[in-house]
């Protein structure tokens, strides 16, 4: 909705379409290094790029994954930019 808060982003490292996941992650952390992302991948998490897995407010989940792991990510971001 407009007007609305996002925080967190939840995204696919492969997306169809003109931007890749890895692309909206990037693009995140560099305009609004406050909000947290988390970046499922099937791929190898040593081949996602570095600005990526150095971030503190990224989080990279190999697929595939258990709930109560995306579950421990998202509070850990949350709690981390102070969101409740």
């Amino acid at each position: 909705m407009l007007g609305e808060r996002v925080d967190l982003v939840l995204t696919d490292a492969v997306m169809s379409g003109t931007m890749k996941g890895l692309d909206l992650g990037r693009r995140i952390l560099q305009t609004r290094e406050d909000l947290p992302v988390i970046i499922c991948s099937g791929l190898d998490t040593h081949s996602l790029p570095d600005m990526l897995q150095a971030s503190d407010r990224c989080v990279v989940l190999s697929k595939p994954y258990a709930l109560a792991e995306m579950a421990r990510a998202i509070r850990r971001l949350l709690d981390a930019g102070g969101v409740r």
